[in-house]
């Protein structure tokens, strides 16, 4: 016959095994009560094999008006690793806009940050860079809202890798406070951006 471990005796190891089995159990219980927290409604969860692609996912998947909470991501975002989405449609977005500065004649458009750039000419700006553009054959897009400060006539030196229609740059706004729009496209990496001017002396 054979008797019950009596687990409060050291026989074989028998205690350390039932206490990281303990602790293992603990730790698992923690994880999967934060996942419940968190997890979607239990409409929205489905398995894996039932999605192909976003066709079959949508035809799963409708999310009604309210059924998201305005703080789900909590204010971090989807990075999308510089990968495709296809065939979204999209309403009611928003581009992010950033506002650099004009700072020792330098001034820098970063597109990991921002595409839209609203930049004060508090000086003239002798080097502008255009940093961060997609890779070579994937289209990048920049608009600028350039305006002069207070004080206006303030300059800006286009770098060479900007062509303009008819080869020459345009003439931007002196007046103080003056605002002009322009818009710079590339598809080769950055080698090449194309300049429009989109509007000019808006007060």
């Amino acid at each position: 016959m054979v008797s019950a471990i009596d687990p409060t005796k050291p026989v074989d190891g028998v205690p350390a095994v039932k206490a990281d089995l303990r602790t293992n159990l603990q730790a698992a219980k923690t994880e999967i009560e934060a996942l419940q927290t968190d997890k979607a409604d239990v409409s929205h969860q489905h398995v894996l094999g039932d999605i192909t692609d976003a066709g079959s996912l949508a035809g799963l998947d409708q999310v009604g008006a309210g059924e998201i909470a305005p703080d789900a991501l909590d204010g971090r975002g989807i990075d999308m690793q510089d990968q495709l989405l296809g065939r979204p449609e999209i309403r009611d977005f928003a581009e992010t806009s950033a506002t650099p500065a004009v700072t020792g004649g330098s001034l820098t458009l970063d597109l990991e940050t921002a595409n839209v750039f609203e930049v004060v000419l508090t000086e003239d700006v002798a080097t502008l860079g255009l940093a961060n553009p997609p890779a070579a054959s994937k289209a990048g897009s920049v608009t600028l809202i350039l305006k002069q400060d207070a004080t206006g006539s303030r300059a800006v030196a286009w770098p060479a890798a900007v062509r303009w229609p008819g080869g020459t740059a345009p003439e931007i706004s002196s007046p103080p406070n003056a605002v002009d729009i322009l818009a710079f496209v590339t598809r080769d990496g950055g080698a090449t951006w194309y300049g429009f001017l989109g509007g000019k002396g808006f007060s």
